[in-house]
């Protein structure tokens, strides 16, 4: 690939969940696996990644968390990286 890659992913409600409970990070149709950089806000994190791993296009940000209640739920960005 051709290294690491960081994209501020900004979201809207509900609130992102704590770092510490985000159980996987994902960009893109292909799901290319992200790290966490930083949670920005309750609406925005940064997260690392190989871009080279995407395709062409534009591709949103998921984060996939477990709620206190045990239900699994995906927050999708509403914007998109484009490589």
């Amino acid at each position: 690939g051709g290294g690491a890659d960081n994209f501020v992913a900004t979201f809207t409600g509900p609130p992102l969940p704590p770092a510490q409970i985000i159980q996987d990070l994902r960009i893109g149709n292909r799901g290319v696996p992200a790290s966490l950089v930083s949670r920005d806000s309750g609406t925005q994190i940064t997260i690392t990644f190989d871009a080279a791993a995407l395709g062409p296009g534009s591709h949103a940000v998921y984060v996939i968390f477990t709620t206190p209640n045990g239900n699994e739920l995906t927050l999708t960005s509403t914007n998109r990286f484009s490589p």
